[in-house]
Formats: C-alpha cells, sequence, structure tokens
C-alpha cells in the first residue's frame, strides 16, 4: 500500500469531453437514504460516465441518462456503467476482472461512498491507478445530495492520505489540464526479459511505456513484469500474486522487497526465469549494475527448484536465447 501514501497526483489529469459533447448538466441535489431515499431523480438530467483512453494518459466524460431515481440504484447503476465498455473504442472500462468493486458501503448521513477492492487493485501502475481513481470518484460524486466523498479500501487497508487518516475523494479534487499533464507523465523504452514460447528460457523485448515521473524506473520494470507480455511469442515470468513492497537504489545496487508471491513458480517453469527475468530487466536501467531481493522484509537465501537468491545478484545471459 505504500503507493497509496503519496499526495494526490489529481491536478495532473486531463479530462476530457468525449465527442465534442458538453460535460455535466446542472447537477440538482437529492435527498440521500441507505434505503433508497425517498425523493426520485429526474432521469433525464444528464450526468457523465468517466472512462480511460486506451493509451491511459486521461479519462473522457460520456454523456449518460440515468434510468434509476433513487439513492443506492443510482450508485449501482453507474458503477455497472463503469463496468461497461463505451462506444467510443479509443476509450475502455474503468472496471474490469483485475479492477472490480467487490463490496459497496452505502453513505450515511456524512454522504462518503466506501467502496471495496480485491488486492488485484494495488498491482496498477501508479499513473494508471491515478486515472481509474479520478474516473470512478467523479462519476460517483456528481450526485451532491447523495455521495459526497468516495473512500477506497483495498484489501483490508484503506487509502490514506499523507497524515494516515483515511482519504475521502470528491470530483473536484481532479481538474482538467493538459498543460500540468504533459509535465507529470514521461515515456521511455525499457528492455525486459520474459519466458519464452516454450518456457525453458529468457527472451530480451523492448517495449515503450507511459508513467508518472514520481514512478521509479525500477517499479515501472517490475510492474511491467507482473503484469506480463503483450507478444505471442512470449510467457509471463511472474505469478500474478506477486506484489512490490518497496525499492531501493544505492551505489548500482537495487534492492527489492516482494510479497510471498513472487516466490510461486509460473506452470512449469523453473524459477530461475522469475528471478533472472527481474534481476536481468532491472540490470538494463543505468543506474543498477546488480539486484538484491528480499521476500516479506526477510533474505531468502534459496528459492523454489534450489535457486540461489541471496546477496547481490548479477545478470545472467545464459539464461537468454534469441
Amino acid at each position: 500500500m505504500k503507493r497509496f501514501l503519496v499526495k494526490l497526483l489529481l491536478v495532473s489529469l486531463l479530462i476530457t469531453s468525449a465527442a465534442g459533447m458538453s460535460g455535466c448538466q446542472g447537477i440538482r441535489n437529492y435527498i440521500n437514504s441507505r434505503n433508497g431515499g425517498s425523493s426520485d431523480a429526474d432521469s433525464s438530467q444528464g450526468y457523465n460516465i468517466y472512462y480511460i483512453n486506451n493509451s491511459e494518459t486521461m479519462i473522457g466524460a460520456f454523456p449518460y441518462k440515468l434510468s434509476a431515481t433513487k439513492g443506492t440504484a443510482i450508485i449501482d447503476e453507474c458503477i455497472d456503467a463503469l463496468r461497461a465498455k463505451p462506444d467510443d473504442k479509443g476509450y475502455k472500462a474503468v472496471l474490469n476482472d483485475e479492477v472490480n468493486i467487490v463490496k459497496v458501503g452505502y453513505p450515511g448521513n456524512d454522504r462518503t461512498l466506501k467502496l471495496y477492492f480485491d488486492e488485484n487493485y494495488s498491482k496498477m501502475s501508479k499513473t494508471t491507478e491515478i486515472l481509474v481513481r479520478a474516473a470512478i470518484v467523479k462519476t460517483l460524486t456528481q450526485f451532491s445530495g447523495i455521495v459526497n466523498y468516495v473512500s477506497f479500501c483495498v484489501g483490508d487497508k484503506w487509502i490514506q492520505d499523507d497524515s494516515g487518516n483515511t482519504l475521502k475523494m470528491n470530483g473536484e479534487d481532479y481538474v482538467s489540464t493538459l498543460n500540468l499533464l504533459k509535465t507529470q507523465v514521461t515515456e521511455a523504452d525499457f528492455s525486459l526479459y520474459f519466458a519464452s514460447k516454450d518456457g525453458k528460457n529468457l527472451k530480451k523485448t523492448t517495449v515503450s511505456m507511459k508513467y508518472d515521473q514520481t514512478t521509479h524506473p525500477e517499479q515501472v520494470v517490475i510492474d511491467a513484469l507482473i503484469r506480463g507480455p503483450s507478444e505471442n511469442d512470449l510467457k509471463a515470468v511472474l505469478s500474478k500474486s506477486t506484489q512490490i513492497r518497496s525499492t531501493y537504489v544505492k551505489d548500482g545496487v537495487c534492492q527489492v522487497d516482494f510479497n510471498q508471491g513472487f516466490l510461486e513458480k509460473v506452470g512449469s517453469q523453473s524459477f530461475y526465469l522469475n528471478l533472472y527475468s527481474v534481476v536481468n530487466s532491472l540490470a538494463e536501467l543505468d543506474d543498477i549494475d546488480k539486484v538484491q531481493i528480499t521476500v516479506d522484509g526477510k533474505n531468502v537465501e534459496t528459492g523454489p527448484d534450489n535457486v540461489p537468491m541471496g546477496g547481490e545478484l548479477s545478470p545472467d545471459m545464459s539464461l537468454v536465447s534469441e
């Protein structure tokens, strides 16, 4: 959850109005009720559902006409809409199998909507997570009499502000500023090592990725290894349950602390591929020569298949095939 303790980079988001349409029209206040409310919403009123563009650099506002008229039903309908694919093929749904709301805590008198996600949420890169969060919050806080704030719980931990308090987010926190977006997001080429199609060796591939400038390059590399390759002739090297707990670079050595998921083999592949996909990929970065890996803050001398993984590890090109 360390990635969530950074101050919100909300001013870095570009919010576009899809297909030249205008934004929210005259949002009226509604009476909130946990049981659905006694006041009806005007279903002819215009609202927006926010989606993420395919290149993950901005969110777009798509006009939407509500069918629901009661408080909790409006929330449920908006969540369903966030799961649906937009008509514009340049944009994609915000919620999916990996980013899924598993429980909803409907707002009480404080008008704070509580959304619960499983641990998959924490596997997103920081840039993607900010876009996802912006789209959800802006969609669900249009109804000021129903939802004024949204809080996120991932696993059993709430996303917090810098003071350690549960973060309450409002749509107004997100602004439409292209210039600020450009100063926060950068793009670079990274050399990554994934498993060959037969799962016996590593293969090097070059991937161009956009990422938040406040994210360290070593985190960008490992996040990409966890997501897996996009090429059909390559296979994943890390278990989907792998999570980064922390990274630190000093004197050419990158220290990476993973959760227990790192020790899970992928199919019948040798654990050598898990280990040296990380070591080789990180060593491609200019300031890293060696990698030291810990699991849950502890040194692990030997991993699965009796693969030595203690101490500072140098790249092993003998595992790489052309």
